[in-house]
């Protein structure tokens, strides 16, 4: 305690404990005045300490912030540990654009390429992805602000590829005539995975099975009426899936009639 927590708090000392403690320094008995002086000096600290706890409204002020130190080999506390690198902890696989003359000479999935595009189509982007297995992403547009969009996706086939697979002969799998727009509420539960995005067999493909893939949204306005699809097909080395909007079903039959089937 210095100088002036000590002056403070005798100021707070009621007058009557010093006219005591006066009264009491006037008394022949040594042990008695230094007894009155000890409480006097015990009062006024502990004064200082209450008003040294609490804050200008008369609360108790929090305590400190603690501070933490640790050894190598210790686990710090939570608000401690660096974040970890964003890069290393996301595991995403390197990816890298192309130009349609790479796509098509890049193995293996350049071969599912389609051979021409459609018409007043080009290329937008196309994108390779490196991996165990990699795949190929190719986008055709009309240009800028169009609406028409071809996405063109080649892959491996994965093993949760199987409950998609459907032959063509069980058209509720895939017809969407059967169901009416939103197909959410129309489709039933269980076929709701094979008719979102069908996979048929390649050798089993018919320009009549494409054609059930196909529907517009019925909005007002040019987008609305759009031909869409979407649905895939599995052929020997790979699983071309298909994304489209204002692309004739003639064309995509053609296209996809004509990959490698073996």
């Amino acid at each position: 305690m210095n100088e002036t927590l000590l002056y403070q708090a005798i100021g707070y000392i009621d007058d009557q404990f010093l006219e005591e403690c006066e009264a009491h320094q006037a008394a022949p008995l040594p042990w008695r005045r230094w007894g009155a002086l000890a409480a006097c000096f015990a009062f006024a600290a502990g004064a200082v300490l209450l008003l040294h706890g609490q804050d200008g409204n008369g609360g108790l002020l929090p305590p400190p912030e603690p501070s933490y130190s640790f050894c190598p080999g210790e686990v710090p506390p939570p608000e401690t540990v660096p974040a970890p690198d964003a890069d290393k902890a996301s595991g995403s696989e390197a990816t890298h654009t192309l130009t349609l003359e790479e796509a098509l000479e890049s193995q293996p999935y350049g071969l599912y390429l389609p051979a021409r595009t459609p018409e007043g189509f080009s290329p937008d982007s196309i994108v390779a992805r490196d991996g165990e297995a990699g795949s190929l992403l190719a986008v055709w547009t009309k240009g800028p602000g169009a609406f028409e969009e071809l996405d063109w996706q080649v892959r491996p086939y994965d093993p949760e590829d199987a409950s998609r697979i459907t032959p063509v002969s069980e058209t509720r799998n895939y017809d969407l005539g059967l169901y009416s727009l939103p197909f959410s509420d129309s489709v039933p539960e269980e076929l709701w995975e094979v008719v979102d995005c069908p996979i048929f067999p390649a050798k089993e493909l018919t320009q009549e099975a494409v054609d059930r893939r196909i529907y517009t949204t019925g909005e007002s306005g040019e987008e609305g009426s759009l031909p869409r699809a979407r649905f895939a097909v599995l052929y020997d080395k790979a699983v071309v899936e298909v994304t489209a909007k204002g692309v004739s079903p003639q064309w995509l039959y053609e296209a996809l009639s004509g990959l490698p089937r073996d």
